[in-house]
């Protein structure tokens, strides 16, 4: 017996006639699936338990012995003579539906419930006692006030998709993986965006932007225009660990791990697939800068990185930048060092023996400063050597080394530039010490008020001038210079 409440016939118990209209008695209906002649069962009753025979074979006044009751399909009825002559045939009996539980069609399946197109209709669902449950309007938007379930456990990649003006979007369960994924396009697993797994972990498949526009070549980026927070003190506005104690797994009975971080940046490699690519300065972590005051806010202090407490460890050197120009120095303030040696040639004349362009806006605020420092040799001889230090059109150094005797010896010469205006400064330079045969004339020191306009590049440099035409009487041998930052 079918499993389903049936529908009742369109005439509960129609009166058949012969093919002159007389009643008739007798007849005999076999009933099939529509469109065909396989046999296809009718019911006496309406839970479809009892089959009525087929042929169904009407009595003496035309009528079936009980009501035909179809299940929920379409039929074929032939109607023959109780000879099996063919009287009518009639094809594509559609059951009506009644109080049973289910509906089917061979065919397309429609409801309407806005026939006056007045815009007030809605198609509800109603329980047993009258309560909605759902609805979907003539604008088909839908309701639901209970759970909705999209496949079975059987069945596998149900999705729901949004067919969008230019571009689809789906939302499903990929069978093949165990996840729920956000993707583009109408196929589930196909170009997924997010993912989230058996184990609640979420996998973002390409960029991450809050707030603002979207920005293409970062995977992660804060936007301006993200929603307006309240500053509170010990957490960041744009992203923020919680002090916490976290549970770590350690295998055996201990073991030692090389590195352990909360944050751990791994070593970027960059590939170009198309033509070179040179990027001046590459960093795994580029900060722009410190915060900056703005309407209503005034900061004490600003600091572009801050570690309140602990020690701060740098594996390969600490670079920093001189002021706010190009030029950088190392953790010990040096900026520049020159090690090529030069000297002066069989002349008198003034020879630059070594020079530095000091790059522009090295020296950016006042009380910013460098130290310079040269030294090398000189040779053997009663000549007189004249070396000068210069600071742009300043000359730092004055002064002739004499000889005193017939050795020849080394020199050194230091001096220091610190800022006092973009266009003023304060210098003050002369020899360190020689070697004890020679000695500079006066003065041995030498204060100076260089001019130079330090938005532009100023060159440091080194020269030697021989009083007698002899080549090599004033050898260079080295060049260091360190900066130091206002305080």
């Amino acid at each position: 017996a079918a499993a389903q409440n049936g529908t009742i016939a369109p005439v509960a118990l129609p009166v058949f006639g012969d093919s002159t209209g007389a009643v008739c008695g007798a007849c005999l209906i076999y009933t099939y699936a529509a469109g065909g002649t396989t046999n296809l069962a009718t019911y006496t009753e309406v839970t479809n338990t009892t089959e009525h025979t087929n042929p169904i074979v009407l009595d003496a006044s035309g009528k079936p012995p009980s009501p035909i009751f179809l299940i929920a399909t379409s039929y074929r009825f032939d109607l023959k003579t109780s000879g099996g002559t063919l009287i009518d045939s009639m094809d594509n009996i559609a059951a009506t539906p009644g109080t049973s539980a289910g509906l089917a069609s061979t065919g397309d399946l429609s409801f309407q419930v806005d026939t006056d197109n007045d815009g007030t209709n809605i198609f509800t669902f109603l329980d047993g006692v009258g309560t909605e449950k759902a609805q979907i309007n003539e604008s088909g938007d839908s309701q639901f006030d209970g759970n909705m379930t999209i496949g079975d456990a059987t069945e596998a990649d149900k999705d729901i998709t949004f067919d969008g003006n230019e571009q689809d979007f789906y939302v499903g369960l990929d069978d093949s993986d165990n996840d729920f994924v956000i993707g583009l396009g109408a196929t589930v697993g196909t170009t997924p965006a997010i993912s989230v797994d058996e184990n609640q972990d979420v996998r973002l498949h390409n960029d991450l932007t809050v707030g603002g526009d979207f920005v293409a070549g970062s995977m992660l980026s804060v936007e301006a225009g993200a929603t307006q927070r309240d500053l509170v003190t010990s957490v960041g506005l744009g992203l923020h660990y919680q002090a916490d104690s976290w549970d770590i797994n350690a295998a055996g009975n201990g073991e030692t791990k090389a590195i352990g971080a909360l944050v751990f940046l791994g070593i970027p490699t960059w590939t170009s697939t198309g033509t070179t690519l040179t990027v001046t300065d590459a960093a795994t972590l580029y900060i722009q800068g410190q915060p900056v005051n703005s309407t209503n806010v005034t900061h004490a202090s600003e600091y572009a990185i801050w570690v309140d407490a602990g020690a701060a460890r740098f594996d390969d050197g600490l670079i920093l930048a001189a002021g706010t120009g190009t030029e950088i120095y190392n953790s010990a303030g040096v900026i520049h060092v020159d090690t090529t040696q030069a000297a002066t040639g069989a002349n008198t004349d003034e020879t630059t023996l070594a020079s530095y362009s000091l790059p522009a806006n090295t020296l950016s605020a006042d009380n910013a400063s460098i130290e310079i420092e040269a030294w090398g040799t000189v040779a053997a001889n009663n000549n007189a050597k004249t070396i000068r230090l210069k600071f742009g059109s300043t000359t730092l150094t004055t002064g002739v080394l004499a000889q005193t005797g017939t050795d020849g010896g080394a020199w050194k010469i230091r001096g220091t530039v610190v800022r006092t205006g973009a266009t003023a400064q304060k210098a003050i330079a002369g020899p360190r010490g020689v070697s004890a045969n020679y000695g500079f004339s006066q003065p041995i020191l030498l204060f100076t008020s260089p001019s130079e306009t330090l938005a532009n590049a100023t060159t440091v440099l080194i020269s030697g001038q021989n009083g007698v035409s002899s080549a090599n009487d004033i050898v260079f041998e080295g060049l260091i210079i360190e900066y130091a930052p206002a305080p």
